[in-house]
């Protein structure tokens, strides 16, 4: 077509294709040789054929037609113009043989080696060079004839065109339901995005592309679509649920004991959340109790009891254990105790020591507590508990008192097991059956022999006080009185020896007084209450024992001048007269004995209005008898103990003796000793008197010195 054309139609048709002059369409206003162009040959340019370069062909350059060099036209060389080869054609004298030139007519049209189908665009350039209608490389890369802007794909000449396919997808515009999107089309796999992938509303992606619950997640790809908590990107929570729908259930704690969402010890916590995953009581939102443990996961084990609560608590945190006995404070009854905790054995202390509601302890009667009891009491206030106390009656016996002779377990072991090693020892057991336990007893083999016995003028010691000597004593009657007067009489049953050496009377009122004091062997409450019959205390000043009153109700002291000596085994009677009015009280019978010890036995007597003047009866005389017992001794080796003679200190006077005018030996009538102890000395005793027949005219009489 090319050759046919003129220069300007040509260029023209260029513009019109697309095609820029230096891009494969040739240009035609310097090709010619009717200008100065430097490419053609009418001018001196270098390059052309009318001069003399070396280039061109009208100098004698080797590289040119104007010589005889070999390679050019104007030698014989084969293969140039200018031998004698096939003659060789050249119409546009461009230097290209018409059968290399694809026109021949055109000195400045491409070389069919160059371009194949003359089509004006050089073989490298053109997208088919077979074909002189094909589209440029540079603006057609695929050479589908489609340009590459107007081309959904330059590389692929299958592709389809912009202007019928606006989103390159290879499906037209009018078949396509969204052609601004490459991935939607008619056939395309349907994705999980919410979008008609494949231009079918009746399908979708498994598992649908809804989102029921909100949470901007498909239910393609939600795997809870009901939960707007749970879709893919949440952040994993410790609930037992696949919260980011990767992987299921599968948060991990690092705090506490650590762990994932399982339930370990199955006691409804997962292990993330659980402080304690091997243990079913520790677990949020449980009660908090006593047990050492946080058993609510929150801030530790910060269970506090409440005091008064819980059979008297006295509170405490589960933290400590005060008393050191194993068991919290806060379950605890008493933290400062190690022996009272929960579960302890409840022993007689007083003490709540199994924590379960007080002191409750109990001993059974016959028990080693002897007679029983609880431990909140102490009925002989002895201060020893009553379950822990063998005789709750006796404030003498109680565990850990001394063990006394008295014939009870004072110290509640082993029962009444006194034992002494005194006198001739013994335990605590009546061995002479004389009621005095051996332990105090001084002589166990003798009924008659025991502390406080009466003193027997046996030269034994009775009444186990050590001693067999004269010993000094007292006997009172008693110092209330309902009555009174000037005078008493009341007689003494001599159990031992006696000197009595002074009295106690009662006297009111203050101030000074007299007393009188007679004596008689035998009773002075029945016969004769003459004076003829009475002896007064020897040495006795006229007018009386003077004395003092020591005042109403207190005894009023008289020391009479010279004993009065009493044998064993026989009554004597006292009358006392007073210059004061002497206190004493009614009896109930005369003659009973009101007052004893082991010398001396005081009988009810008479009240007296004057002296030897006594009608009163019975009458008790108020006051205390002193005394010297005379011992059980014999002195005078006569083998007469002191207390069963009148005279110790004579062998010549005993009970055994007789007081006598004809004796072997001799009268002793005249030796002023009661030879006999009967109370009567020499002619005084019937022994020492004679009596004579009566003489006719005139009476008899006895004898004597």
């Amino acid at each position: 077509m090319f050759k046919t054309l003129n220069p300007t139609t040509y260029s023209l048709l260029c513009l019109l294709a697309g095609f820029s002059l230096l891009s494969g369409c040739l240009s035609f206003d310097n090709g010619d040789d009717d200008d100065s162009s430097v490419s053609d040959d009418d001018d001196t340019a270098a390059g052309d054929d009318d001069d003399s370069s070396v280039s061109d062909d009208d100098d004698s350059s080797v590289s040119d037609d104007d010589d005889t060099a070999t390679g050019d036209d104007d030698d014989t060389a084969t293969g140039d113009d200018d031998d004698s080869g096939p003659a060789v054609v050249d119409q546009d004298g461009d230097g290209v043989p018409a059968d290399e030139d694809c026109d021949d007519n055109d000195s400045g049209s491409t070389v069919v080696a160059e371009d194949a189908d003359c089509d004006g665009v050089l073989t490298a350039a053109d997208s088919d060079d077979t074909l002189d209608t094909s589209t440029v490389v540079a603006e057609d890369a695929d050479c589908d004839g489609v340009l590459t802007a107007a081309d959904c794909d330059d590389t692929l000449d299958t592709s389809t065109v912009v202007a019928d396919d606006a989103d390159c997808d290879g499906v037209l515009t009018t078949a396509d339901c969204d052609d601004s999107s490459a991935t939607v089309y008619p056939g395309a796999a349907e994705l999980c995005n919410g979008v008609d992938d494949d231009c079918d509303p009746a399908t979708a992606a498994v598992g649908g592309e809804t989102d029921v619950d909100s949470d901007s997640s498909l239910s393609c790809v939600d795997c809870d679509d009901n939960d707007v908590d749970i879709f893919p990107g949440a952040a994993e929570q410790c609930d037992g649920i696949d919260n980011d729908c990767v992987g299921g259930a599968d948060f991990v704690s690092t705090l506490d004991d650590g762990g994932t969402e399982v339930d370990t010890d199955t006691d409804g916590s997962l292990d993330c959340a659980d402080c304690e995953d091997t243990n079913a009581s520790n677990f949020p939102g449980n009660s908090e109790v006593c047990d050492g443990a946080d058993n609510d996961c929150n801030a530790g084990a910060d269970y506090s009891a409440t005091p008064g609560v819980g059979g008297g608590d006295d509170g405490g945190d589960e933290l400590s254990d005060s008393d050191s006995d194993s068991v919290l404070d806060c379950a605890d009854c008493d933290d400062n105790a190690p022996t009272n905790y929960p579960g302890n054995a409840e022993v007689c202390d007083g003490q709540d020591n199994d924590c379960t509601g007080g002191a409750d302890f109990f001993a059974v009667a016959n028990g080693p507590a002897g007679d029983g009891g609880s431990e909140t009491a102490d009925a002989d206030n002895d201060t020893s508990l009553d379950c822990a106390d063998c005789d709750d009656n006796d404030a003498n016996n109680y565990p850990g008192n001394s063990e006394v002779c008295d014939g009870a377990d004072n110290d509640c072991v082993g029962g009444a097991d006194f034992v002494t090693v005194s006198d001739d020892g013994g335990g605590e057991s009546h061995s002479d059956n004389d009621n005095v336990l051996d332990c105090d007893d001084c002589n166990d083999a003798d009924a008659f022999v025991y502390p406080n016995a009466p003193e027997l003028c046996d030269g034994v010691d009775n009444d186990c006080d050590g001693s067999v000597a004269a010993q000094s004593s007292s006997l009172t009657t008693t110092l209330s009185t309902n009555s009174g007067h000037f005078g008493n009489v009341f007689d003494l049953n001599a159990l031992q020896s006696v000197d009595i050496v002074s009295l106690d009377i009662n006297v009111s009122g203050s101030g000074s007084g007299t007393l009188d004091v007679y004596w008689k062997m035998g009773s002075g409450y029945s016969g004769n209450l003459g004076s003829a019959s009475w002896t007064q205390v020897a040495g006795t000043p006229a007018g009386g024992i003077p004395f003092t009153v020591a005042g109403t109700g207190q005894p009023t002291s008289v020391i009479l001048p010279s004993p009065i000596s009493l044998m064993a085994g026989q009554t004597y009677s006292i009358h006392v007269l007073s210059s004061r009015t002497l206190n004493y009280r009614m009896g109930t019978t005369q003659g009973a004995v009101y007052a004893q010890d082991t010398a001396l036995e005081i009988t009810e007597g008479l009240g007296c209005s004057i002296a030897f003047n006594c009608a009163f009866s019975p009458r008790i005389w108020s006051g205390t008898v002193f005394y010297d017992t005379q011992g059980e001794l014999d002195a005078d080796t006569d083998s007469y103990l002191a207390c069963a003679e009148c005279n110790d200190s004579a062998d010549t006077a005993s009970p055994g003796l007789v007081e006598s005018m004809f004796l072997r030996g001799g009268s002793n009538c005249g030796d002023g000793l009661d030879n006999d102890c009967d109370g009567f000395i020499d002619g005084a005793d019937s022994g020492c008197q004679i009596v004579l027949p009566p003489v006719i005219g005139g009476g008899g009489g006895p004898l004597g010195n």
